[in-house]
């Protein structure tokens, strides 16, 4: 459970793989780490809020017990806006509204039947428990385009940076100005560390822009997306590979956790109002165009 939110090594990419369940108790992505050769290791899962106010996730280590109160809770991952364009990650505690109002566990007495409650009270996102202020660990912020694109998720993910002594700076922000999000888009980025997609190249051979998986992504997808720190650098830090109707390879190394690296794949996989794949004759459309321009330059 602690090694789950620290990050991982700074060379070799930690090889894992997301599993989606659709269940009566609605959608679940579970995160498994790969150990060669064939063996695997489950790691956490993430469940869907069904009456949430945007799309939220609650991240645990139990596949059937996502409570709040729960030892192998994680934390949970909230889409900021109804289009999923903004999503941020964070871990236990309390947020700052209920712990300005006096929220924390020590601050109140719960009674037996809101204690009944906890496991399905789905109808409050705002269900934070604990005696500290909560952290944010993670922003993803995703391009808005409302007919799709013909290419991958176009993405930016933000994370604190860490000290010369290797420790993760913690963020708690008590305003909305200072949360990670809002730092992000205001373009201050001093503390953070900051991924984007790795542009695709073009392949004579195929007629297409494409990225080299070298076997870590099997099935097209517009899901399929690789995150560096800058453009010119060969070294990836994050990669989603499509290998199943229902599985994805989800492979990271150092600045990120198999926490975080499970969230960012959680936030691409949940359906976006702004940020849509393009229709079939649209995307054959922006191929096309593709091939052209690339013939023309």
């Amino acid at each position: 459970l602690r090694v789950l939110p620290e990050p991982a090594g700074r060379f070799a990419m930690v090889q894992c793989y997301v599993q989606r369940e659709h269940g009566r108790s609605g959608l679940r992505y579970d995160l498994y780490l790969e150990l060669p050769p064939y063996h695997a290791l489950y790691c956490m899962s993430a469940r869907k809020v069904k009456a949430a106010r945007t799309s939220l996730f609650r991240i645990a280590t139990n596949k059937s017990s996502f409570d709040v109160r729960a030892p192998g809770y994680l934390g949970k991952l909230k889409a900021s806006d109804m289009g999923g364009l903004s999503w941020t990650l964070y871990g236990p505690g309390v947020s700052p509204r209920k712990a300005d109002r006096g929220g924390g566990r020590n601050a109140r007495k719960s009674s037996a039947s809101a204690a009944s409650k906890a496991e399905s009270n789905d109808k409050d996102d705002d269900d934070d428990e604990g005696d500290e202020l909560r952290a944010e660990t993670l922003t993803v912020l995703f391009e808005k385009s409302i007919l799709g694109s013909g290419g991958p998720t176009q993405l930016t993910a933000a994370l604190p940076a860490e000290s010369d002594e290797g420790h993760r700076h913690v963020v708690c922000p008590r305003s909305k100005e200072e949360t990670l999000g809002a730092r992000l888009e205001a373009g201050r980025r001093t503390g953070l560390v900051t991924m984007t997609n790795k542009l695709p190249t073009w392949s004579d051979q195929l007629q297409s822009y494409t990225l080299e998986y070298n076997g870590r992504a099997t099935e097209p997808s517009v899901k399929n997306i690789q995150l560096v720190e800058s453009q010119n650098s060969p070294d990836l830090k994050f990669q989603l590979g499509k290998v199943g109707a229902d599985r994805f390879n989800v492979d990271y190394k150092r600045p990120y956790s198999a926490l975080q690296a499970f969230a960012i794949a959680v936030a691409v996989f949940d359906d976006k109002l702004f940020c849509s794949p393009a229709p079939p004759l649209l995307r054959h459309a922006l191929q096309l165009r593709d091939k052209l321009f690339h013939r023309s330059s």
